[in-house]
């Protein structure tokens, strides 16, 4: 696998959760172009490239974020850049019930960062990372809400999470959270 992501679309549908579908789309318009241009990127020089991409004031992306320079500037900016990366989801065509981020955090080149779902959806070994974290997020949410397990109304969930085994990974640490 080249370190450029496959990019050519499944059947998805860009929206944004607190942006607009709109600046959700010419985000990542931005940061599919970084990707292919770019071997791999980290999550922070991703973020980094959609502060610089936003800097200009007549960018398209520019009003997403404060630019007040008496601020902590480069912290806010990369938290901020991060949640805009983050708000940027897909759902399958016919399906707009069902979301999923447009750019989960994988490893991938030996870089943690932000990857084109349709990419990740390819290769075996991304998706299966995908896999680890959703277990590892469903064994976080039991052991949080351990003391409604006896609600009947749950009793199913938990029982279905018992189930579940964290899978093992050949190529390195446990799943990334």
């Amino acid at each position: 696998m080249s370190g450029k992501p496959d990019t050519s679309r499944i059947p998805f549908q860009t929206v944004g959760t607190r942006l607009s579908t709109e600046d959700a789309q010419i985000v990542e318009t931005v940061l599919l172009e970084a990707m292919r241009t770019n071997e791999r990127m980290s999550t922070e020089e991703t973020k980094r490239v959609l502060i610089e991409h936003a800097r200009p004031k007549d960018s398209p992306t520019h009003h997403l974020f404060e630019w007040d320079p008496l601020k902590q500037q480069d912290l806010y900016l990369l938290e901020r850049a991060g949640q805009i990366i983050r708000d940027i989801h897909v759902v399958r065509v016919g399906q707009s019930d069902t979301r999923m981020r447009r750019f989960p955090v994988v490893v991938f080149a030996g870089k943690r960062g932000p990857y084109p779902i349709e990419a990740v959806l390819k290769s075996k070994s991304l998706t299966s990372q995908l896999l680890e974290q959703a277990t590892a997020e469903i064994l976080a949410w039991t052991k949080r809400y351990n003391t409604l397990r006896d609600m009947a109304e749950l009793k199913g969930v938990f029982e279905a999470v018992e189930k579940l085994k964290t899978p093992k990974r050949d190529d390195g640490p446990g799943p990334i959270i």
